[in-house]
């Protein structure tokens, strides 16, 4: 049987183009075979799935894994995102806490009456509290006008926000400035202008405000907007916001590891992580460790980097991991949204779990976690 020369080059590109396609189209990276007490580990590391909703991107997590913050009061200012305009000169941070009403009602009383008897240094900086405003109809909540500090000047003024929504109490804080006071005249004259923010920063807060909403943590928006703990920020108007919003989260099953996640949407770094993986490398060794794996890979429509690094524990040699995902870090945009993600060993880290009720997994077990996560990252639908 005779085959024609022609036929025969048909055949091997054929072969080869449905060889390139198997290859970039198959599931990544291969799933790991497990013997079988590693697979059931890993089976109940990843028991019951449940969608959640960080920035722009959804993500499926473990139902054993919820929200961790070092500090769950209002007052501690443990920010869960920063917002701001292009030309702003100070980011607008937010926090939020479930509460009652009541007991919102409350803590605003306690605040009005801390800032009020608050003092000054200097007598000219007085009042500590300048203002009370009001949220627009419809919005329970108050905003306090206020110095900075005991110490500083009055032309440096604090925007202090709350506002009730669903059964959460957000929180929002942001500096501003009005040195439009007759003391402040020859600064005035100095820069050949007045000073003063508030006007502005008042109007833009209490638009902001007017977009946020309370929400439970599997509550998944179908608006345009931003997903942050507790609470959805829905799109400005303008289509300019720089979101920057990051969520923590640890397991009671998988004990001794935390999943931290963080949005940005305007800031683009240099290199990416792949291209630092020389620099990493020489600093990982010097700890004695190595990178597990760095590859590109796409999913879900969107391109990832992702960098897995191990070192072992300085007191008992133990290995410890730290597991990095990396997607448009060299291009964040508002319709282009960084997002980066981290799995890391905190059994070591004070006031975490102890090595003792921690769970020593193997690395095949930990990167077959990490993979069925990271392959479930998406943008959410309608969220830009």
């Amino acid at each position: 049987m005779v085959i024609n020369k022609s036929f025969c080059i048909a055949l091997c590109v054929i072969i080869a183009a449905g060889t390139f396609v198997w290859w970039y189209s198959r599931p990544y990276p291969p799933k790991e075979t497990l013997p079988s007490q590693q697979e059931a580990n890993v089976k109940k590391m990843l028991k019951e799935m449940q969608t959640r909703c960080v920035g722009r991107y959804l993500i499926d997590l473990p139902a054993s894994f919820s929200p961790y913050r070092s500090s769950q009061k209002l007052e501690d200012n443990n920010w869960v995102a920063n917002v701001s305009m292009p030309d702003d000169w100070w980011k607008t941070y937010i926090t939020t806490k479930r509460m009652y009403y009541p007991a919102f009602e409350q803590f605003i009383q306690r605040r009005q009456k801390e800032l009020e008897e608050e003092t000054v240094s200097n007598p000219l900086d007085g009042p500590y509290l300048k203002k009370i405003w009001s949220l627009p109809e419809g919005l329970k909540g108050i905003i306090f006008e206020r110095n900075e500090s005991f110490l500083t000047p009055d032309s440096t003024r604090i925007i202090e926000a709350y506002l009730y929504t669903n059964g959460v109490a957000i929180k929002l804080q942001k500096e501003s400035v009005n040195d439009s006071t007759p003391r402040y005249k020859k600064d005035r004259e100095r820069r050949g202008k007045e000073t003063n923010f508030i006007p502005r920063d008042i109007d833009n807060i209490k638009k902001l405000l007017s977009r946020i909403t309370g929400r439970q943590e599997g509550e998944i928006p179908t608006m345009p907007g931003s997903c942050i703990a507790d609470a959805f920020i829905a799109t400005d108007r303008y289509v300019q916001e720089q979101e920057d919003i990051h969520s923590n989260y640890t397991s009671d099953i998988v004990r001794g590891w935390m999943i931290s996640l963080n949005m940005d949407n305007f800031t683009k770094g240099n290199d990416g992580v792949l291209e630092r993986a020389k620099d990493i490398s020489r600093d990982v060794s010097r700890m004695h460790g190595r990178i597990v794996r760095n590859r590109a890979f796409d999913t879900n429509g969107l391109h990832v980097e992702e960098m897995l690094l191990m070192a072992p524990e300085p007191s008992n040699n133990q290995a410890r991991y730290s597991f990095g995902l990396y997607i448009n870090e060299k291009t964040a945009g508002y319709k282009s949204p960084g997002l980066t993600m981290e799995l890391d060993n905190i059994s070591q880290i004070p006031g975490f779990y102890t090595q003792e009720d921690s769970i020593i997994y193997t690395q095949e077990e930990i990167m077959t976690f990490w993979d069925n996560i990271t392959h479930t990252i998406r943008l959410r639908p309608n969220a830009l």
